[in-house]
């Protein structure tokens, strides 16, 4: 098995974020070989030996993020809170 460096799991959990929509922890621990990643939530995370160099969010990751304009990303918010069913407090 080859040892995964650090810029390769970092390519690697972009791609995978970008992909899955779903943040990718880049982390090490004594069974990895090398440097590997995973979502963002997942027990091997929680362990004291595991060393977590960074988390990656996909180029998607929030509504509005790839909008061209102010008012189409309003209209690419307004959607999304439609369709999750989040509204603004009206006071």
């Amino acid at each position: 098995m080859n040892l995964v460096r650090l810029p390769e799991a970092i390519r690697r959990a972009v791609e995978a974020a970008n992909t899955t929509r779903l943040p990718q922890t880049v982390y090490k621990t004594s069974e990895t070989c090398g440097w590997a990643n995973t979502h963002s939530l997942a027990r091997v995370l929680d362990h004291p030996k595991t060393r977590v160099h960074v988390t990656m969010l996909g180029a998607r990751y929030f509504p509005g993020a790839c909008a061209e304009s102010a008012e189409q990303e309003a209209e690419i918010i307004a959607r999304c809170r439609e369709q999750w069913g989040l509204y603004e407090k009206k006071t």
